[in-house]
């Protein structure tokens, strides 16, 4: 999630990040709830220390004007709370000034490591190499799964489980901690991790309203 404040002291910048992602988010919508949701706040906050500090005498007279201004406090601001969250879940963090605007054909090389070598016969690309090699199986995974989906095979599957373990080698040498992910997660960690709310319609559902983790690595 955003930083709040940042929306709160900053919205152009928010808002040329909204543009910049072509989302269709209406910031001052937010910020209109936000205030609203503040202002409920401070108001409730308001009449709930009134009400402690009462002696026995003064909240007889005044006790039940306090309890009938948090009933129509606390219904609002349920709401205002539900519609605060849902939209703050979808404004987005600031890119980087460096990244370029666009979608793919923007894209930009940071920088090429080697040589690219010259050959003289015609290059074959992954699809063709890999099935002539015996190493991937596109027709059956497009059978089991839809589009885009394949299986590897042989030496390909030795490959890319080595590479995996080559990756949490050296990020076990850099300091990190290794950690292997539940495969069942609630929603909250699913939002916290930015998946949702843009990414539910991709996440399998199953009993009490739990979640497959979505990585195709598990």
């Amino acid at each position: 999630m955003i930083d709040l404040e940042l929306v709160r002291s900053n919205p152009d910048l928010v808002k040329k990040a909204i543009a910049d992602k072509q989302l269709d988010i209406d910031l001052d919508e937010f910020i209109s709830i936000d205030q609203e949701r503040r202002q409920l706040i401070s108001q409730r906050e308001e009449f709930l220390a009134e009400r402690n500090s009462l002696t026995v005498e003064q909240a007889k007279q005044r006790g039940g004007e306090i309890k009938a201004k948090l009933a129509e406090i606390e219904p609002r601001l349920a709401e205002v709370e539900k519609e605060f969250r849902k939209l703050s879940l979808l404004l987005p963090q600031i890119p980087s000034p460096n990244s370029p605007i666009g979608g793919e054909e923007s894209n930009q090389a940071v920088r090429e490591e080697g040589e690219r070598p010259n050959f003289d016969f015609e290059i074959k690309d992954h699809i063709e190499l890999g099935e002539s090699l015996g190493l991937i199986d596109f027709e059956r995974g497009r059978q089991v799964s839809g589009f885009r989906g394949y299986f590897l095979k042989n030496e390909a599957v030795l490959m890319h489980y080595g590479l995996m373990q080559l990756g949490l080698k050296l990020m076990e040498q850099k300091g990190f901690t290794l950690m292997s992910s539940p495969t069942i997660l609630r929603e909250f960690a699913l939002e916290g991790s930015g998946h949702f709310p843009f990414g539910r319609p991709e996440v399998y559902q199953i009993a009490n309203a739990a979640r497959l983790q979505a990585e195709s690595e598990k």
